[in-house]
């Protein structure tokens, strides 16, 4: 059962009217076999994985809080077996194993609440079926956001009352999430797989355009797949934090990885970073926990050459940049005179160029990160450099990948509707806010409009299936 299908939405709106219908101090427990139907509609196997990780990290969990004592051997045990099952998914070949989806993604969540139980920072949940849930939650258990003890199973324990203005929220925050995915990522994945598949045949150019989209089908798959499950917990009365803050307006790597996959990104600050020192122990030292934790990352993401290389690059920029100081880059310019005016003009252009340097950093990482093998990435880079043939590939019109001016035209216009709510959002609106304080009739105008949008890209681009959230291969 896909989060981006219409049966999901059918699940997920029968769990909603029984969820309310039931009384507040029972509903939690409700969500926990509505989870793991959801779950078991994947694979019945993969069930066996999620309830190994439960049993390991509560009874791991119970003995490290049993007397108050720091139990560190306990907590060593239990995180070596979740991180040996992770390491094993990376090692052993497919044939030889399941993967369960969304595995990477709870097992981290598990290892983290057992460190936060380790460190005193929660204590441990007695409750066997309120801690299954808060490993099992149905919203996030496919590709996170990874959550933390001390959000989500504090807010699993109190009652939830029904309110109107958050179920409606969140609804709305789901038909984002379904407008980013299938419609957006989906259209733009199609493109880039054909510039991939066919890269011995493509110009340089062609490629170019299928590498520049692949960054926008990746942020607007994860996109649509957070706005999902943050919206489906919202309308069940549980506010999670954003997964994303409009990643690509970032002006140096280390500010994107503040604003991309949050939920993972400080996961590997708090319980890789700082247990390696973090920047406590002199500067050489800071800079190799930086990259240790990139090559991490980049090994967590996927088996083979292309995912450490993609960790490896990351590690390098951010290496990089605390070497020249780019991140502590400061408006130094009042100290030379100039005026306001000249200020603002210029420190507008500075933001600009150091934008697009880091999207260029980023997007050459994500060649890497989507390419098959490291070869083929760098015939890719080859061919951009060597066999560029821009005039060429629009006389063809090779870079449309045989589409028509009008459906490149339609796509394009997804991926300008996404940018647009990204800027609006950057500059501290949000649209959920503004659509609340129309009238009623001007609300449903709106709403019908993008409904109707939604259902004629459906019919349109029937022949065009929709495909699993690319993160939850992860």
């Amino acid at each position: 059962m896909g989060v981006n299908s219409l049966l999901y939405l059918a699940f997920f709106i029968l769990v909603l009217l029984i969820y309310y219908i039931l009384p507040a101090d029972k509903r939690v427990y409700f969500l926990l076999p509505a989870g793991f139907l959801f779950y078991l509609s994947w694979d019945y196997r993969y069930a066996i994985a999620l309830i190994c990780v439960i049993l390991v990290s509560y009874v791991t969990a119970r003995a490290l809080d049993s007397d108050g004592a720091k139990h560190k051997p306990m907590l060593v045990i239990g995180v070596s077996l979740l991180a040996a099952a992770l390491l094993a998914i990376r090692i052993l070949p497919y044939d030889k194993l399941i993967t369960p989806i969304g595995f990477s993604f709870y097992t981290l969540q598990a290892i983290g609440y057992l460190a936060d139980v380790y460190r005193g920072k929660v204590k441990a949940e007695r409750d066997f079926f309120i801690y299954a849930l808060y490993v099992s939650f149905f919203p996030t258990v496919m590709a996170g956001p990874i959550q933390r003890a001390d959000g989500l199973l504090k807010m699993l324990k109190e009652k939830v009352s029904f309110d109107y203005s958050e179920v409606r929220h969140g609804f709305l925050m789901i038909a984002y999430g379904f407008f980013s995915k299938n419609f957006v990522a989906d259209r733009l994945g199609y493109l880039v797989d054909r510039a991939y598949e066919g890269y011995m045949e493509n110009t340089g150019f062609t490629l170019l355009v299928g590498v520049i989209l692949y960054a926008f089908q990746l942020y607007c798959d994860f996109l649509g797949y957070s706005y999902i499950a943050l919206g489906s917990a919202r309308a069940l009365g549980f506010k999670l934090d954003d997964n994303f803050r409009q990643p690509y307006f970032s002006v140096s790597v280390k500010e994107f990885w503040n604003r991309w996959h949050i939920s993972l990104s400080s996961w590997l600050r708090d319980y890789v970073y700082f247990p390696l020192g973090g920047s406590r122990k002199g500067r050489t030292r800071t800079l190799i926990n930086i990259f240790i934790v990139f090559v991490v990352s980049g090994i967590w993401h996927g088996r083979g050459m292309t995912f450490l290389v993609w960790g490896i690059l990351h590690g390098l920029f951010r290496v990089c940049e605390e070497i020249v100081g780019r991140n502590n880059i400061a408006d130094k310019k009042r100290s030379v005179g100039k005026s306001d005016k000249a200020l603002s003009a210029e420190s507008r252009i500075s933001g600009i160029l150091r934008m697009l340097l880091t999207f260029i950093e980023v997007d050459f990482a994500w060649l890497f990160f989507r390419a098959s093998s490291v070869q083929q990435a760098f015939e890719i880079i080859r061919r951009i450099f060597c066999e560029f043939e821009f005039s060429y590939s629009l006389h063809t019109g090779s870079y449309a990948f045989g589409l028509s001016k009008k459906e490149i035209l339609v796509w394009l216009l997804g991926l300008l509707i996404v940018l647009v709510i990204d800027i609006v959002h950057e500059k501290g609106l949000h649209l959920s806010g503004w659509l609340e304080s129309r009238p009623v009739v001007t609300r449903w105008c709106i709403y019908t409009v993008f409904m109707a949008f939604m259902t004629y890209s459906f019919l349109y681009y029937y022949g065009y299936s929709a495909s699993n959230f690319i993160y939850a291969g992860f």
